[in-house]
């Protein structure tokens, strides 16, 4: 990841079990959470791999709701922020630690010392990496029939980051690409750096790692008067006309299987 990101999740660490808890600011996170639960339990006992593992509050929101045996279970965090994994490392439940280890390195360069059957990586991280060529370095972790859930932003978000420039970022990190942009968090007033692709390039890079899209959802938030919710669906493009109009786009989420 960049130095922007490191040092704005570094700020950031404090504040980032309490965003995740929020659901009511943060409504996508339920709807893709509800699908991760039913293909964790589907698959059991499981090794997961949890990319971008935080402070480990996401997964841990996960496993409660879902009937995953820890005690069967093996689950390896990566983050390359060491404040978020101080936090990880304390992260029980039942009275069991959830993470059985600990990586502290940057999400292009996972050790492939180990496979696994599930590999997470939620919260958009692949966007905040921001180099595609990290999907080269999972897809070798991934044993054949496991399961990579991973989501990205949706490339409707990019008005929003558009309408929100960040000249003083762009002084002190520098100018970006066309589809890269600088953000700040109202939270605390940290900020990151985001990379925005197509759908048709994640699923060509996928692909091209024999990864296997077997299911991809739009992570849609209500705006509308009176409701606030989020839903999942089949992916398909945003565009005026569709049932979509009335919906911010936020994610894209993909389960991808290895052949």
């Amino acid at each position: 990841m960049t130095h922007c990101n490191l040092e704005g999740y570094t700020i950031h660490a404090k504040q980032m079990s309490r965003r995740v808890r929020d659901r009511k600011s943060h409504p996508e996170l339920s709807a893709i959470d509800r699908i991760v639960e039913a293909k964790l339990q589907e698959r059991q006992p499981l090794t997961i791999l949890d990319i971008g593992c935080g402070t480990g509050e996401r997964l841990k929101m996960i496993l409660e709701r879902s009937d995953i045996d820890l005690n069967k279970a093996k689950i390896t965090g990566v983050d390359f922020c060491l404040p978020l994994l101080e936090e990880a490392k304390d992260k029980e439940l039942n009275g069991r630690k959830i993470y059985c280890d600990l990586i502290h390195t940057d999400a292009k360069d996972i050790p492939n010392e180990k496979q696994f059957d599930i590999i997470l990586c939620l919260f958009s991280v692949l966007n905040n990496v921001g180099d595609l060529m990290a999907v080269n370095t999972w897809a070798p972790l991934l044993r054949k029939d496991g399961l990579l859930i991973l989501d990205v932003l949706h490339p409707g978000v990019i008005p929003h980051f558009l309408k929100d420039k960040e000249p003083i970022l762009e002084k002190r990190f520098g100018k970006t690409e066309q589809n890269v942009f600088y953000y700040r968090r109202k939270t605390d007033n940290s900020f990151g750096q985001a990379t925005i692709w197509s759908f048709d390039i994640l699923a060509d890079t996928l692909q091209a790692n024999n990864l296997a899209i077997k299911e991809a959802y739009d992570i849609l938030t209500f705006r509308s008067k009176g409701r606030k919710g989020a839903l999942a669906r089949p992916y398909k493009d945003n565009t005026p006309g569709t049932t979509h109009e009335k919906a911010w786009p936020n994610s894209i989420l993909f389960i991808c299987t290895k052949p």
